[in-house]
């Protein structure tokens, strides 16, 4: 098995002294753990937490024959646990298909099931599969592991789980090109008492093309679904859905049944779902000229809620393209979201939070958030994809501090908040530096095998510092160490250059 774990700092565009929102240095290396399998395309679909505080992360790794599912875990620091799977990894076998893990959840005894996504040049088809915590296929459920699903399980994807208080497991996606919810008892067999024998099939609005995305249980046990389908102006458009306990349709729910929002001849997305405080929230995008970021609120009753946002619905503006993927809902009921190119944090009215990160936004470089988690400690982890030059897209994981501010480093008092900016850098970086008195300060910067390319003094003054960061030209292309000394004591900040 040959893996590389790589220290990184993606871009901030300001110091975070002082505001919420910034990296975890006691996670991995100073807040991120990034993984390269096989030197290709790879990401993070889903992220979930086991009782002990470890992360279970699932998603794809791709090699010459194509894209394979992979799960691992890190514990609570944010190592690989080599007592999980095959010293950590959980990895497809048979090479044919093409697959992912497209979801995992845990149920009361710490079991994990995993959603994974089948398919090759014929068909398409979903595995459920249960496992035991560290990792062994649990032949208890289902056939030898593996849940029994409908005859004409070809071309039946998954996107969504859940499981309710009966263990009893929700799997939501499409089948020829058809939403469907459907539901397992706890030994993995359909459970026919659900809509029509263990299926529910959206087959009514728009065109063609409908496709569950997402699945939430509300407390009384019913079931939202949300998802994407094909509209009339021949783009996508968003639409949610409730359903009872047993399956039927709520036809009380909005307009008979069903939540519809389109913007015309502007494609949406549909990504993530949540049902909280009886209220609905959806995440997305709506592209016009580039996607922006989008959330919609409804009520118990399905109708947009008139406090949040214009109307229920939230359009953010980015200088990149940029969409909700995933979010999470903090205790004091504000939004925290993952894109393509920023994490952000919203209000319960919809707005921005101005004092997270820059006006609400901390924005990354190249780094793809597709899941997000949010621990008992109020810590929140992020995974994706992070684009790294030679490698393609790598795994990334980050933890954030999102309600904490800097640390005290050094004895006499000095606050040092320190970020590189753009990273990987170019003949234009900077290190920025909040000092919170004047302060001599040493810049060593190391290749991954100690040797050390530059050093330089700088004396800081109160405040914020800019000091230019310029690597020579004739320094390989890879990633670097910058130490920062300051008296007794120092800090390390990953480097790449390009």
């Amino acid at each position: 098995m040959v893996f590389i774990i790589i220290l990184f700092l993606v871009s901030v565009t300001s110091s975070l002294t002082g505001q919420t929102g910034r990296f975890d240095d006691q996670f991995a290396g100073q807040g991120t753990f990034l993984l390269d399998q096989n030197g290709n395309s790879e990401r993070i679909i889903t992220l979930t937490n086991q009782s002990d505080g470890s992360i279970l992360a699932g998603g794809y790794s791709e090699d010459s024959l194509g894209r394979h599912y992979l799960m691992f875990r890190l514990d609570e620091s944010g190592n690989i646990d080599l007592a999980f799977g095959n010293m950590g990894f959980l990895k497809d076998t048979f090479r044919i298909d093409q697959t992912s893990v497209n979801d995992l959840i845990i149920d009361g005894q710490e079991r994990i099931i995993a959603g994974i996504d089948r398919y090759n040049d014929q068909n398409g088809f979903m595995q459920i599969t249960r496992l035991w915590p560290d990792g062994t296929t649990d032949t208890t459920f289902g056939q030898l592991g593996n849940a029994m699903l409908p005859d004409s399980a070809k071309n039946w994807h998954v996107q969504d789980l859940e499981l309710d208080a009966e263990k009893r497991i929700y799997v939501t996606g499409f089948v020829n090109q058809k939403g469907f919810i459907l539901r397992l008892d706890a030994q993995g067999n359909i459970d026919t008492t659900f809509a029509d024998l263990g299926v529910f099939l959206l087959t009514e609005i728009g065109s063609s093309f409908i496709y569950f995305q997402n699945i939430e249980l509300d407390e009384d046990g019913t079931v939202v679904g949300a998802g994407i389908y094909y509209g009339d102006s021949a783009v996508f458009n968003i639409f949610a859905l409730r359903l009872s306990e047993s399956g039927e349709l709520d036809t009380t729910f909005a307009n008979q049944g069903y939540f519809l929002y389109d913007q015309g001849v502007h494609s949406l997305e549909c990504n993530a779902l949540r049902v909280y405080d009886h209220t609905i929230l959806m995440g997305g995008s709506v592209y016009t000229t580039i996607n922006n970021p989008l959330l919609i609120r409804l009520g118990a009753n399905g109708e947009p809620d008139k406090q949040f946002g214009d109307e229920g619905v939230a359009i953010y503006s980015t200088k990149n393209n940029d969409v909700v993927y995933s979010f999470e809902i903090q205790s004091d009921q504000k939004i925290i979201a993952g894109g393509d190119q920023a994490l952000f944090r919203i209000l319960p009215d919809g707005t921005l939070d101005s004092i997270f990160g820059v006006n609400g936004f901390i924005e990354t470089d190249r780094m793809y958030i597709v899941a997000t988690l949010m621990d008992d400690r109020d810590r929140l982890v992020t995974g994706g994809s992070l684009f790294v030059p030679d490698h393609a897209l790598d795994m990334i994981i980050n933890r954030y501090l999102i309600n904490q501010t800097s640390t005290v480093l050094s004895e006499n008092g000095l606050v040092l908040d320190a970020v590189i900016y753009p990273n990987p850098v170019n003949d234009q970086s900077f290190l920025k530096i909040i000092s919170q008195s004047p302060e001599k300060v040493e810049l060593r910067l190391y290749s991954m095998t100690g040797v050390e390319c530059f050093e330089m003094s700088y004396f800081l003054q109160t405040g914020e510092n800019r000091i230019p960061l310029t690597l020579a030209g004739s320094l390989p292309a890879g990633i670097y160490t910058l130490k920062i000394r300051e008296k007794t004591q120092s800090r390390f900040l990953p480097v790449m250059k390009m």
